[in-house]
Formats: structure tokens, sequence, C-alpha cells
């Protein structure tokens, strides 16, 4: 250290780290409200997908099990009772057409996401590590080559490209035509 440092250090004391410590991180966020709020709104909902079958089961309903007699089929297929059939034994009511119970299938859907989420999270990562260190390890033509097609897909929106894959994929996909052998 330079001398003009450790002239206006105290004695025995270390200089101060420039990161960021896990207990000022959690002081700083415990400060913000709105985070916490989210937080808590996101492990709600994770726990809600994970206790799916518990949840419904606690609830005597499964979500593909189809319900006919709760369903006006001479009215088009309207649930039976007010407020789309809700009550004690389907508490977010049941589908038109089919009565299935709503709640089973919105719980067994969210587990489904929470799935899909973690899959693409898990998959973004992983191509991001093997890019950044291709590139790194590579040399400049790589690096260069590889961020050059990085910069282009991040610029791409997601929708003009849904729209013009659209154009291209045909209607039948994925159809009859995937299974044969």
């Amino acid at each position: 250290m330079s001398e003009a440092l450790v002239a206006t250090q105290a004695p025995g004391r270390t200089p101060p780290s420039r990161g960021l410590g896990a207990r000022q991180f959690w002081r700083r966020l415990r400060a913000q409200r709105a985070a916490l709020v989210a937080a808590a709104v996101v492990a709600l909902l994770v726990l809600v997908a994970l206790a799916a079958p518990l949840l419904t089961a606690l609830e005597g309903q499964d979500p593909t099990t189809y319900h006919p007699s709760l369903i006006d089929s001479a009215r088009g297929g309207v649930p039976i009772g007010s407020f789309g059939g809700a009550g004690g034994g389907h508490w977010l009511g049941v589908e038109p057409q089919t009565g299935r119970d709503l709640f089973a299938r919105l719980v067994y859907g969210a587990r489904v996401s929470l799935g899909v989420a973690l899959a693409a999270t898990v998959l973004q990562v992983t191509l991001g590590v093997v890019i950044g260190v291709a590139s790194a390890l590579g040399s400049r033509l790589v690096d260069q080559l590889l961020s050059r097609i990085t910069d282009i897909i991040i610029a791409l929106p997601l929708m003009i490209m849904a729209l013009a894959l659209l154009a291209i994929v045909p209607t039948s996909f994925p159809g009859p035509s995937w299974s044969r052998s």
C-alpha cells in the first residue's frame, strides 16, 4: 500500500472492500418494499405450482375429469349455476363445453409453465456460457464472428421473427406427417 493510504487508516483496520457483502445486500433488499412484495408473490406462485397435486386433492378434483352434468348443452355448453359453476366442489368453476375443473387446470398449468421457464432459463444460461467461452478461448476471428451473430439475434424483434416463420411453416406443423415412419 502507498504511504498516504496507510497514514489515513486507523491502526489495525483493513480497508473497506469494494464488493457488496451479503449483510449489506439483504439490508438493502429489505429496504425495498416493492422487491419484497414481488419476491413473495413469485414464491407463492411457485409454491402453488409445486403443491398442485395436494391442492387439487384438497378440492377433490383433477384437471382431466369431464363433468357433463354441470354443463347446460341446451344453452350452448354454458356451466350450470352462478359464476360459471363456482362453488364448494369447483372453487373457480368449470370450463364451458367440457365441465373440467378450472382450479385444477390452473394449478397444473402453473406447473407446466414453471417447468418451461426453468428449462428455458437453463438453456439460455448454458448457451450463453458456451458462446462466451468459445469467444474467449477462440481466435480474434471467432470472437468477432460470435459477437456479430449474437448482436444480430439480439437485434431481431421476436414478434417479427415469429410472423416471418408463420409464412414459411406449413399449417399442418406438427401434424400427421411428423408421426409417419
